[in-house]
């Protein structure tokens, strides 16, 4: 069993229900990654880009995302240039990331699959029985006493190698989050410039597989171009129910010699005979000879 305390509330969990809650957890990433990785290799191929294979490969599927925005100016310059190095840096810094999860949680999950019993508690937990003791320390992780197998004989190098990868790993962290911002941004302001913004945030949080798979079959665009574009349909103030300028041209110039003229004032043809157009607004006090 697997007993979850915090707060001072207890959630205890048998074998099914980890290992389902397992699965599901696992099933997640995979299925994002799956999806992330059709919608790349397709808009990849479109390009006819001879890395499209890699979107396939964890971490490594960047470099695909890189060269589809390759004109993207990173630093000055385009990015393309950089796609070798940047991958790099994401890559290792995933890879470290899961280094240090797995010697983090290895004791503990080595000791359920061994089925002893494990308590994770969260807070500090005073009233832990006499016949549990810490399994792990800084991870809360607590077992019963004489069932635990240590699986690190040195704990004390364990750790420093952790604290090392944790320090390198938070520094290469914050260039991948740089990295990622970036990508997702130009990714989607090029294949899907009506929504990148929220695509790109949403995307932040896990869900780019699901957005870069939607984006599959659309088409590169220019932002500057859809910007123009979309300035003419509606204009400054919003879209324009008569069309883009139904004042910007005659609406009887294509109409021929017998078309009628535009007129000047919109109100014109209302106006009586001797309304229109006086000849002089002020005539009736000037000097008449």
């Amino acid at each position: 069993m697997l007993t979850f305390i915090s707060l001072g509330k207890q959630l205890t969990l048998e074998n099914w229900q980890v290992w389902l809650t397992a699965i599901f957890t696992a099933l997640i990433p995979i299925v994002f990654h799956v999806l992330r990785g059709i919608g790349l290799y397709k808009l990849a191929k479109d390009k006819k880009l001879k890395s499209a294979f890699m979107a396939w490969i964890p971490f490594v599927w960047v470099f695909v995302a890189i060269k589809l925005i390759s004109e993207t100016r990173f630093f000055g310059k385009k990015i393309g240039n950089f796609a070798v190095v940047i991958t790099v840096i994401f890559a290792l810094a995933e890879v470290l990331t899961l280094a240090y999860e797995f010697m983090a949680y290895f004791p503990f999950i080595g000791n359920y699959l061994m089925g002893n019993q494990i308590i994770v508690d969260s807070t500090v937990y005073e009233n832990l029985p006499t016949n549990y003791y810490e399994l792990w320390a800084n991870f809360g992780v607590y077992g019963v006493q004489g069932t635990f197998v240590n699986p690190y004989k040195n704990i004390d190098l364990i750790v420093k190698i952790m604290n090392g990868i944790y320090y390198v790993s938070a520094v290469l962290d914050i260039l991948s989050a740089v990295i990622i911002v970036t990508v997702f941004i130009n990714l989607f302001k090029k294949y899907w410039p009506q929504h990148f913004v929220v695509a790109s945030i949403l995307s932040l949080f896990g869900l780019d597989g699901i957005f870069i798979f939607l984006i599959r079959n659309k088409k590169p665009i220019k932002y500057t171009d859809y910007l123009r574009s979309r300035y003419q349909q509606y204009g400054p103030y919003g879209p324009n129910p008569y069309g883009p300028n139904p004042y910007g041209r005659n609406p009887y110039a294509n109409q021929g010699n017998s078309a009628p003229s535009e007129p000047e004032s919109p109100f014109e043809q209302f106006q009586d005979e001797k309304d229109k157009k006086p000849e002089e607004p002020f005539s009736d006090f000037s000097d008449k000879k």
